[in-house]
Formats: structure tokens, C-alpha cells, sequence
């Protein structure tokens, strides 16, 4: 059964949501300064398991594949309201894989490299506002996950309007921005995404070589510069962080490939 707890803060009286998911834990709704709006919340996401249990068979679920399950609990637990459901199953890039998929990459990245739950969630909505929404996207997230969850979805995120400004610009303001970034974990968020994109197109690179550079508005000289730049950037924050120097490792050998030269195969201890 949903309910709420009160917590004082030095900006005043604050309310949790709290309600029991589907793997019969409790969970938090967010934070909220209202308790109706707290246990509003908090119902909602209940119902939303309740849903989730009663529409999905013991049967069903032992034929559903995980990449299946997950998706449907994400769609239901993580701020993804009707209107942006379309946002999953689309095409990446051109590249043929669910949304979803890039989702939970670029969050088991950052888990592997120590997130905590604020910075998970983070990771999985980190493209909503530029992506899904904007200002009032961020307003929701803001809402349902509170305000550090929204803060790093607002600090990766390189414009929250639409349309979206030209490329160049767009993406020489992030780097600007990022120069300025303190946040260590929007630093964590956004190095858990370029490596995750790095690696994808490095991928695809071996395999389609120049043409992969069709399916970015920077082409293939502005794709590189940008991420040469952010890793450069990141590395200057972090020098030591084994997320951005294997970030770095892709970005480079990515722009070895592009430049026609051949590695030398990393040989791991």
C-alpha cells in the first residue's frame, strides 16, 4: 500500500513518496513538497505494478525474453508517460536496435563504474529532455525522480528545445559547457554515454567503414572532432578514471580507423 514520509530540510517540510513495486520491494515515488501530490504519485506507481503483475501471466513470463521484460517495466516505472512511448523501439542512428537497448548500455556502464541509484536512473533518462520533451520533460522528471536525478539528465543534456539548433553550434556549446561541469556524476552519466556511442560506431565502422558517417548530422570530420573533444575534455576532469580512459582508448583507435592507419591490437593483462 502507497504512503508517505515526511522529512524536514532547510528549505522546509518535504514528502516521500513511497510505494510497493512489483518485485514486492518498496520504492521511492520522489520528492515532493506536497503529500498529496507525494501519495498521488506514489498510488499511481503502485497501480502501475499492480497492472504490470496482473497483465503479465506466470506463463508469460517465463516465454518472455529479458530484453521483453525489462522494456515493459521500464516503460511502466520510468517516467515515460504515453505521449513519449513511441521514443522506444526506434531506430538509432539507422542503426537497427531498440531505443531501449542504448538505455540500459549506457546505464550498466556507469553501474559498472560505481553509480548509485540516482545516477542510474539518470543514465537511463539521460536523453529524455533533448530527446522527448525539453523543458517540460525535465519539469516531469524533476516531479517523479526529484531534483539530483533531474540536475544530471539537465547536465547531459545539449538542448532542451524544438526543433533543435544547428549541430555545430549545439555541440560547441556542450563542450563549453562541459569545460564548466563540476558534477561528478553528470561527468559519470556523460562519459557512460559517449562510450557506449564510441563503441557502437566503432563497431559499425569495421563493419560499413565510411558509410556509418551517413547517419550523423556532423558527418564524419564533426562526429570525430566531437568526440576527440569531449574525451579530451573529460580526461582533463578525470585523468585517472578507468571509465574515460577506456573512453579514450575507443575514441582513438575510432579515428586511427578513419584516418586509414591500422592499431596495434591493445594485448591485456
Amino acid at each position: 500500500m502507497a504512503y508517505v514520509i515526511e522529512r524536514a530540510s532547510r528549505s522546509g517540510t518535504r514528502y516521500v513518496g513511497i510505494y510497493r513495486a512489483a518485485n514486492g520491494k518498496y520504492k521511492s515515488a520522489g520528492t515532493y513538497t506536497s503529500h498529496e501530490r507525494a501519495y498521488a504519485v506514489a498510488e499511481e506507481e503502485e497501480r502501475h505494478a499492480r497492472g504490470f503483475l496482473e497483465e503479465t501471466s506466470p506463463a508469460g513470463k517465463a516465454t518472455m525474453t529479458i530484453s521483453e521484460f525489462c522494456e515493459q517495466r521500464f516503460l511502466r516505472y520510468h517516467a515515460v508517460s504515453p505521449g513519449t512511448r513511441q521514443e522506444y523501439g526506434y531506430v538509432v542512428k539507422n542503426h537497427i536496435v531498440p531505443y531501449i537497448g542504448h538505455l540500459l548500455t549506457v546505464t550498466g556502464i556507469a553501474l559498472e563504474h560505481g553509480a548509485d541509484e540516482d545516477e542510474a536512473i539518470a543514465a537511463l533518462l539521460h536523453d529524455a529532455v533533448e530527446d522527448a520533451g525539453g523543458k517540460g520533460r525535465l519539469a516531469d522528471l524533476r516531479g517523479r525522480f526529484g531534483e539530483r536525478v533531474a540536475t544530471i539528465v539537465e547536465g547531459c543534456t545539449d538542448t532542451d528545445v524544438t526543433p533543435k539548433p544547428e549541430w555545430n553550434e549545439r555541440k560547441r556549446q556542450y563542450v563549453e559547457h562541459l569545460r564548466r561541469e563540476q558534477n561528478p556524476s553528470v561527468l559519470l552519466v556523460c562519459a557512460s554515454d559517449k562510450l557506449a556511442n564510441t563503441r557502437a560506431i566503432l563497431g559499425d565502422y569495421r563493419q560499413i567503414g565510411e558509410d556509418v558517417w551517413k547517419r550523423f548530422s556532423g558527418g564524419g570530420d564533426g562526429t570525430l572532432w566531437y568526440y576527440r573533444t569531449l574525451t579530451s575534455v573529460l580526461l582533463e576532469k578525470t585523468p585517472t578514471s578507468p571509465l574515460v580512459l577506456e573512453l579514450a582508448r575507443v575514441v582513438s583507435e575510432l579515428n586511427a580507423l578513419a584516418a586509414g592507419a591500422q592499431p596495434t591490437p591493445e594485448v591485456r593483462k
